[in-house]
């Protein structure tokens, strides 16, 4: 391989894996591809049994010819079509259909030659069979055929391709997973942060961020959860410390009081490792004087309960007696059945 094109084999790779951590960053990857092969790229979905979901995603092409492909000719392109049923995963475009078949067609005389395209290279990088995705360049008679190296790197590029959108899907369900546990957390009375190993914050739930913006305990300095008297601060430090150590010692955790002013009893603190290889540190908040409102939907939804039973329950658990309820609905203070 030649200086030039272990080069563009660099560049493509690195381009690749910028996919896999940001898919709007498959745009670069058809521009770095262009910037060496010349033409126009694109990453396209590919159905051989439904033309219908033939789709272009990412492209170069410009908006009018993107919209009329995905409009009517993805459903007649005779290289997705392939006539000649050639399984490979990567193809050459006269590998699929010969160049004088090709011109006769109308995809090539509306859509392919009105762009100066008349020769193309396809890599197949995901799926298998009649629905694949694919990354392709399309190019002109002046800059020909590609060339035995060109398809030789192509190739080369195929399971770097193959890897990185492998990395981005894993990528995209552990940040559906993390987005649902985070969302959990919303749905507890107690405030919860997460600090990683020096103390910073990286999270806090709702009840979290209202027993910080109190200031009265806890208080955040910049980034940080911090304790407003020295004991606290000190008693939090510790913690976090003993949470996230990664000199192969045990992780501990903790629990400890913080003084509030008279008015408020004391917030419970419990510091204690999130699961993983450390680094991360769960701090859970309790305020003794926040006692929970049951939502009368949930108690309804959970509990096969009629809407009115479901407020009965919750004012019978929110400390009220059957009386107050009563009378408080009498009063027209709650809501009616």
């Amino acid at each position: 391989m030649s200086r030039d094109l272990m080069k563009a084999q660099v560049e493509l790779i690195d381009a690749a894996y910028a996919t896999a951590t940001d898919a709007g960053r498959w745009g670069d990857m058809v521009a770095c591809a262009q910037s060496w092969f010349g033409g126009l790229g694109a990453v396209y979905a590919r159905s051989a049994d439904r033309p219908d979901a033939n789709r272009l995603l990412a492209t170069s092409y410009d908006g009018a010819f993107k919209a009329s492909y995905n409009a009517r000719y993805a459903g007649i392109n005779p290289l997705i079509a392939n006539p000649r049923k050639v399984s490979r995963p990567l193809l050459h475009s006269e590998e699929v259909i010969a160049y004088d078949d090709l011109a006769r067609t109308e995809f090539y005389a509306d859509w392919m030659a009105p762009q100066d395209m008349d020769y193309g290279i396809s890599l197949e990088i995901s799926g298998g069979g009649d629905s694949t995705l694919n990354f392709a360049i399309l190019r002109s008679r002046t800059l020909g055929r590609f060339s035995d190296d060109e398809q030789r790197l192509c190739e080369s590029l195929m399971p770097h391709l193959r890897r990185a959108l492998e990395i981005s899907d894993r990528l995209g369900l552990l940040e559906t997973s993390l987005a649902a546990c985070l969302g959990g957390f919303e749905t507890l009375a107690a405030g919860v942060l997460l600090v990683d190993d020096r103390g910073r914050l990286q999270f806090a739930n709702g009840e979290g961020e209202r027993l910080l913006r109190a200031g009265d305990g806890l208080f955040l300095s910049g980034d940080r959860p911090t304790g407003r008297a020295s004991r606290a601060e000190s008693a939090l430090r510790a913690a976090v410390h003993g949470a996230t150590r990664r000199d192969g010692g045990p992780r501990t955790a903790a629990t400890f009081g913080v003084s509030r002013n008279e008015s408020h009893a004391p917030l419970s603190v419990t510091v204690t490792p999130a699961r993983g290889e450390g680094g991360l540190a769960l701090v859970l908040l309790h305020d003794p004087d926040r006692r929970p409102r049951p939502d009368p939907e949930a108690l309804r939804r959970i509990y096969g309960l009629t809407p009115a039973e479901a407020r009965l329950a919750a004012a019978l658990c929110d400390g009220l007696t059957l009386a107050d309820h009563v009378l408080l609905w009498a009063a027209g203070l709650m809501y009616q059945s």
